[in-house]
């Protein structure tokens, strides 16, 4: 039928072309040749010995990274536990096993840990994100929105990119945390948004970004919330948020 596919995609095949290529030029990998100092000290391969202790724990976050599923944090708690022999790895293993739970859903017995791990070093970048993180996936499982724990979550993940602004993650579950509340984003969440799309530019995260496009068009910044709403219609494999960002893009259209 006449004008299939821009009634499918709500573009002309001439603005998918131009798309199309806008996102291939964006993903090129740019090459540059470093020339060394010629006096530079030459590398060194240092060597240490790793106690049993360490070694069980490295072997559990192996496990952690590659063994998702619930038997596989049922095989990492015994690796640490023996990692925790050693107490001056104690906040390391409470803070792989809170983000362990956390991926299965486990919020609850998660929070513990973290908290645990954040009293002994509230100056880790990674503490306060993994933190902040869960502290947002606990409201999102609760009954009633609980915006000061949203609140402490912010400020946890705040920290986390004060103590590193190239925490991408922190940027991005900061921003995410103004896609259900009410009132405008702030303008730290408009950045941290902008930084998230940046760096998450693979199609592999079309469907989650809609999140932080919806993020941005709260707080009236267009600019990248269209472009990120367009990739959603032309790559998601899902039909509803195929859908979903076609009604925005219509209704920003309409309201031009």
């Amino acid at each position: 039928p006449k004008n299939a596919f821009q009634t499918a995609f709500s573009i002309s095949p001439e603005e998918f072309g131009t798309e199309l290529k806008t996102y291939y030029k964006r993903n090129r990998f740019l090459s540059i040749t470093v020339k060394l100092p010629e006096d530079r000290v030459a590398a060194k391969i240092s060597m240490r010995e790793m106690g049993k202790p360490e070694l069980a724990y490295h072997t559990a976050e192996a496990i952690r990274h590659f063994q998702t599923k619930k038997s596989g944090f049922e095989i990492a708690e015994k690796y640490y536990e023996k990692a925790a022999s050693d107490s001056t790895l104690t906040t390391r293993i409470n803070v792989s096993k809170a983000q362990f739970l956390g991926r299965l859903g486990k919020v609850d017995k998660a929070i513990p840990l973290i908290e645990a791990a954040l009293s002994e070093n509230k100056t880790d970048t990674d503490i306060n994100r993994v933190a902040g993180m869960l502290w947002l996936a606990q409201n999102e499982g609760a009954a009633v929105y609980n915006s000061d724990k949203v609140q402490k979550a912010r400020k946890s993940l705040i920290r986390a990119m004060q103590l590193n602004p190239d925490n991408i993650p922190a940027h991005y579950y900061y921003a995410k945390s103004f896609q259900t509340s009410s009132g405008t984003p702030s303008k730290q969440a408009v950045a941290s948004a902008q930084t998230s799309l940046d760096y998450y530019r693979s199609s592999n995260f079309v469907d989650r970004n809609t999140g932080l496009a919806h993020v941005l068009i709260k707080a009236d910044e267009l600019e990248y919330a269209v472009p990120t709403l367009q990739k959603a219609v032309s790559w998601s494999r899902s039909s509803s948020v195929r859908s979903y960002s076609r009604n925005q893009l219509k209704r920003l259209q309409a309201a031009e």
